[in-house]
């Protein structure tokens, strides 16, 4: 239904006062530029022309309009005369509600109608171009409560009361000439208006007021006891609420389905598993599938599978199998396990792995077993890495390089009660081509000669000589021969010079010099048979 503009015959004027003749009335959606259609029937279903064209004494034609626009007037040859937003039909039902728009700056407590037909009250001052039905925090939406008309068509949310005091909410748009008390597809019952024996199927209140009943399925008896599903509440000391084959609150246990949800009497919980019978000072979670969420007198956090802490104290298994337990205290993270064990006896919690509260990590600490080892970052007696091994004879070993396919090729072992070797594992069937070496005297001559070996000192020792090698000459000079890039950062500057790091591989030089040592006492050799010969 759409409401008259402006009462039949209204002339306009142009600023000087002449009459407005052929003037034009631009209509668009308040607080836009975008048109908006107006009609020359009450029942809105005849478009007017955008503009609509005064006469020659500047009089409209019939304007119907629905909802809130904004207009704009100019004269024949187009130049602006007024602007004028919003503007509602002269009729229109909202009286004293106006229209929001996204021009308008609103106030506390004004209340408008937004564009999906609600009521909004302002929530604050300078409220500008915030559309109400998205904004929460600008606008409140209002019902006003009325009674129920079977001539009155309802959108969806639209509350009513009937004649019996019943609240309903409207489930669909267009809801027309449907009686709530009798049509739940499009109303549904909400809060009752009094409690007093009431329409069937919503809320009775018995006349004596000893309870209260909904749908035959939530009774409440006189005292402070309720069911779901049941006649009558059972008395339970304390505020109670039954479900039929459920569960009842209060001090005494319960459980949701077939231990879907199960509080024991001590307070613990478990999902699909009954809890187990934990020692008083702890809460905890089980979860069916053995794992478990405990906490102890509000310092440990525990994350257990198939262990527990038994009424005497002891860490138990909860069935045949191994357990494992993290646990979180004041900062320090610890992780342990145990051997499997017969179901219900107690088990045995090895330490594997602790972070302690600064970020230091001990790996196996209890050192489970003959042979196995640990390993400690920032450790209790030394900084660094921190190897050790639980075997005290020579040739224990600490760290092993292994290929692939599982083959050991090198070793770091204790050589004596202070020392360590490492050690490269040889293995014939992995090499081809196995000649005498040759020229090996040469090559370190070589190497003398030219700077390769020599006497230096380290920019971060000034002062002090060592004896050592010039890795980068190597490699450039006697490639494959122990010169090898290193592996740390690129073009490192040094001196203003890029470098590559570069290292050398002792394991290369050591069969040289072995070669050239060789090769020195065959020629000492030959040396002492000419001077024999010659009775030198």
């Amino acid at each position: 239904m759409a409401g008259r503009f402006i009462a039949p015959s209204e002339q306009y004027f142009d600023n000087s006062g002449n009459i407005l003749a052929g003037g034009k009335l631009f209509f668009y959606d308040s607080g836009t530029v975008v048109a908006k259609d107006t009609f020359s029937d009450p029942g809105g279903t005849i478009p007017n022309s955008n503009p609509v064209i005064l006469d020659g004494a500047g009089r409209t034609p019939d304007i119907y309009l629905t909802g809130s626009y904004k207009l704009i007037i100019k004269d024949s040859a187009d130049a602006q005369i007024e602007t004028r937003d919003p503007v509602l039909a002269a009729d229109d039902t909202t009286k004293g509600f106006a229209v929001w728009n996204a021009v308008t700056v609103f106030s506390e407590l004004d209340i408008v109608r937004a564009a999906n037909n609600f009521l909004y009250r302002s929530l604050a001052d300078s409220n500008q171009n915030f559309e109400p039905s998205a904004s929460a925090a600008k606008w409140s939406q209002v019902q006003l409560l009325g009674s129920y008309n079977a001539n009155e068509t309802y959108a969806t949310g639209n509350t009513v009361v009937d004649s019996t005091g019943n609240i309903y909410k409207s489930r669909v748009d267009s809801n027309t000439g449907n009686t709530p008390a009798s049509s739940p597809t499009q109303w549904a019952t909400s809060i009752p208006a009094i409690f007093d024996t009431l329409t069937a199927n919503t809320i009775n209140e018995t006349t004596s007021g000893s309870g209260v009943t909904i749908d035959g399925v939530l009774v409440k008896d006189g005292g402070v006891n309720g069911s779901l599903g049941a006649t009558t509440p059972s008395t339970i000391a304390g505020t109670t609420l039954d479900i039929t084959g459920a569960f009842t609150t209060g001090t005494a246990a319960w459980a949701i389905g077939t231990n879907q949800l199960v509080k024991n009497a001590a307070g613990n919980f478990g999902i699909g598993v009954t809890p187990a019978g934990w020692l008083a000072s702890y809460t905890a979670l089980d979860i069916a599938g053995g794992a478990s969420l405990s906490a102890h007198i509000g310092t440990n956090a525990d994350l257990s599978a198939n262990i527990y802490v038994d009424v005497g104290g002891d860490w138990t298994a909860k069935t045949t199998a191994a357990g494992s337990l993290y646990r979180q205290n004041l900062g320090v993270h610890a992780w342990y396990n145990s051997a499997s064990v017969t179901a219900d006896t107690t088990v045995t919690l090895v330490n594997t792995m602790t972070l302690d509260a600064s970020g230091n990590l001990t790996l196996n600490t209890a050192r489970v077993g003959v042979g196995q080892s640990s390993i400690g970052f920032n450790g209790f007696t030394a900084q660094g890495l921190n190897l050790q091994t639980t075997y005290a004879s020579t040739g224990s070993t600490y760290l092993g390089f292994y290929t692939s396919a599982g083959t050991v090729i090198g070793s770091i072992s204790q050589s004596g009660a202070a020392t360590t070797s490492f050690n490269t594992t040889s293995d014939p069937r992995l090499k081809s081509e196995f000649t005498e070496i040759t020229g090996a005297l040469d090559l370190i001559v070589e190497a003398h000669d030219n700077s390769y070996i020599g006497e230096f000192e380290f920019l971060s020792d000034a002062g002090n000589k060592v004896w050592g090698y010039n890795a980068h000459a190597l490699i450039d000079n006697q490639a494959g021969l122990g010169g090898c890039e290193g592996r740390g950062p690129r073009n490192v500057e040094l001196n203003h010079v890029d470098i590559t790091p570069a290292g050398v591989d002792q394991s290369k030089r050591v069969p040289m010099l072995e070669a050239a040592i060789y090769d020195l006492l065959k020629m000492n050799e030959a040396l002492t048979a000419r001077l024999d010969a010659a009775g030198i």
